[in-house]
């Protein structure tokens, strides 16, 4: 029970983070002049190697966290703080979306191959999903105090990470029919919202490293 518990509380914090539905119109504006193949495989590479970096973070981070003489607690603060920075630029920014449909209808020629390539594994994998703040949350919820043999035991995190990129392969993959359901202007909306749950993450993370480091409890 527990680890259903950690599971589905891994699977919502990490989606929030990776926040795919806010992140969809910079999707779509990097890969307009892409094939429908295209956008399939850029999605679906961008997926794989997010749920590979991620994973690696979340069973790996105690050693790394070792090797560099560095406490779970100080990534949570970083970490927490770096979220909330990134959520409260995030919110006040409102991205132009209205300048590409128009400008953007004569160059339909398909982009070169090793543009896919390098297009799914920067900037959307990696830092767009598998940012900063996605590595610091798989982190903290894999609890990596606990050491890599230990952590290994513990399935909710890996399974969360698998089930998050999942989704992000499926909302990415059905890009184009959720842009001609879903309002651009909507879709924003629902990433600024998004934004604020993200930014709470932060907060939530950054004052769990403050107690841990200095003692100090938790308002109630």
């Amino acid at each position: 029970m527990m680890v259903l518990v950690d599971f589905v509380e891994a699977v919502i914090k990490l989606f929030v983070i990776m926040n795919p539905i806010g992140n969809m119109p910079l999707f779509q504006s990097l890969i307009a002049n892409a094939t429908s193949e295209q956008k399939e495989a850029v999605a679906k590479k961008a997926a794989f190697v997010s749920f590979i970096v991620l994973l690696v973070f979340s069973y790996l981070g105690d050693t790394i966290l070792e090797v560099l003489g560095i406490r779970l607690s100080y990534v949570m603060i970083a970490g927490g703080a770096f979220i909330f920075v990134f959520a409260v630029k995030a919110t006040v920014s409102w991205p132009r979306t209205e300048e590409t449909p128009t400008k953007n209808k004569k160059a339909a020629a398909p982009i070169p191959q090793s543009a896919v390539d390098h297009v799914a594994v920067f900037p959307i994998a990696v830092p767009l999903l598998a940012g900063p703040g996605a590595i610091a949350t798989v982190m903290i919820l894999n609890h990596p105090q606990y050491g890599v043999i230990q952590g290994l035991t513990d399935l909710s995190t890996g399974l969360a990470i698998l089930a998050d990129c999942v989704i992000v392969w499926v909302l990415f993959v059905l890009g184009n029919k959720l842009v001609q359901v879903v309002k651009p202007f909507t879709m924003t909306v629902i990433g600024k919202l998004m934004d604020i749950l993200i930014g709470a993450i932060g907060i939530s993370f950054l004052m769990k490293g403050i107690t841990a480091t200095f003692g100090v409890p938790l308002p109630i």
